[in-house]
């Protein structure tokens, strides 16, 4: 009889904790999207930056740095003990797209004002400057990867901007049917 009282007294319990952990869920959910945006409004300022045609705003290193925070800030939900695996491997993504973003930014910059040697030299040098952004990506996409394919996440649409990533990035031997083949 005491046994029975017991899982009685418990059951009550059992839809409250049910709603801790959706609260939870949504709050980090909430966090990852309000970081994405922080990320993309970094991207935006690097953006506005390379269309200066003094190349004199201070907006490239504000947007980097916003970049950078965000992209830290997903890091930790990506470990999150709170956050389901769906959620982490949302971290993950947003993490490497932000940086994605940037190495695309930059590589794809145009000084249109520029004579033609001044204006090579200013796509060399923010071509060398896309590369640690450009590491940070396959770096995310990777660990995107990984991620879906050890919580079973692979079938998740998602999956196809992952494998994107990565074959962007030079590994284009992935089968898109197999993606967690060979991990």
């Amino acid at each position: 009889m005491r046994a029975l009282s017991t899982r009685l007294s418990i059951l009550p319990l059992a839809p409250l904790a049910l709603a801790c952990a959706v609260d939870r869920s949504e709050a980090i959910e909430t966090e990852i999207r309000r970081l994405s945006a922080q990320a993309d409004e970094g991207v935006l300022k690097i953006d506005r930056a390379l269309k200066d045609p003094e190349l004199t705003s201070s907006e490239l290193g504000e947007g980097v740095r916003k970049v950078e925070v965000a992209a830290r800030m997903l890091h930790t939900l990506e470990s999150d003990e709170r956050a389901n695996d769906l959620l982490q491997l949302m971290a993950i993504v947003h993490q490497a797209r932000a940086w994605d973003d940037v190495a695309r930014t930059l590589e794809s910059a145009d000084a249109p004002n520029l004579e033609a040697g001044q204006r090579a030299l200013v796509s060399s040098v923010l071509g060398e400057k896309a590369l640690p952004a450009r590491a940070q990506a396959i770096d995310g996409y990777l660990r995107a990867r990984d991620r879906a394919c050890r919580s079973r996440l692979d079938r998740l649409p998602v999956m196809l901007e992952i494998l994107d990533g990565i074959a962007r990035y030079g590994e284009s031997n992935i089968s898109l049917d197999r993606p967690c083949a060979g991990l």
